[in-house]
């Protein structure tokens, strides 16, 4: 353990500029590439329980507490709605995207990435 700190000690300059040049040229290459893939959303995530009866005209008196976008359950029942693979293929059927993107859908690799 004692030799590797010493060769890491003696090579600090040399692997520390190596990862600097590697950090730089890297960033500099990945802006100027064209961009491939591009898409943007506005998605607004509403808490299902304002549309309730007691929430919309105050019934309830402030017995609970609701949150306009949702509390922790409702983030994550979001997340997992938007990570789910059946919203990618319905998406991909709308828009014909395997068409847009003249990929072949008889590629085993067609859904990687």
């Amino acid at each position: 353990m004692e030799e590797l700190i010493a060769i890491i000690r003696k090579w600090y300059k040399t692997i520390a500029a190596a990862c600097a040049i590697a950090l730089v040229s890297s960033a500099i290459v990945s802006l100027l590439l064209p961009e491939y893939f591009t898409s943007r959303t506005t998605f607004i995530p509403a808490n299902p329980h304002m549309m309730d009866r007691g929430n919309v005209f105050g019934a309830k008196g402030g017995d609970e507490t609701v949150y306009l976008f949702g509390g922790p359950n409702d983030v994550n029942r979001l997340m997992s709605l938007t990570a789910s693979r059946s919203v990618e293929d319905y998406l991909i059927d709308k828009f014909n995207l395997y068409e847009h993107y003249e990929i072949d859908t008889s590629d085993v690799q067609k859904n990687i990435g």
